[in-house]
């Protein structure tokens, strides 16, 4: 606005209350009052605003670019392919065959004896075993 060379007091009230540029049709408007045509009332609108959000843009786009360059180098890369992940499937295959030939006995909870069963995850269940 200081290009426009628009006084500071008008400068002033246009920052509090930029609504007053948008009334722009009636003749009796505040812009008459603050001496300014319609014409430049659209100028200081697109002006600014184009100014205000290219300097938003800009400042979200740098922190994005620091936040993809910190990850590469913060973030650790963890395998997800075990060790023993073979030796697993071949003893899953060898106890799922040995259970078709024993006549399709399930190896879930039953009412059979009890027995403490084993987890990966939750360690050590007590229940029964058909």
């Amino acid at each position: 606005m200081t290009s426009l060379s628009l006084p500071s007091s008008t400068i002033s009230t246009i920052i509090d209350n930029p609504s007053l540029l948008n009334t722009v049709t009636s003749p009796s408007s505040p812009l008459a009052s603050l001496g300014l045509s319609p014409s430049t009332a659209s100028f200081i609108l697109s002006h600014g605003y184009n100014r205000g959000f290219r300097s938003v843009f800009l400042l979200h786009a740098s922190l994005a670019s620091a936040a993809v360059v910190v990850s590469v180098f913060m973030i650790k890369h963890k395998e997800l392919i075990r060790g023993d992940d073979e030796a697993l499937k071949a003893e899953g295959k060898r106890a799922g065959e040995s259970e078709k030939k024993e006549g399709g006995k399930g190896t879930g909870l039953g009412n059979g004896p009890s027995h403490v069963l084993e987890d990966l995850e939750m360690g050590k269940v007590e229940g029964s075993r058909d």
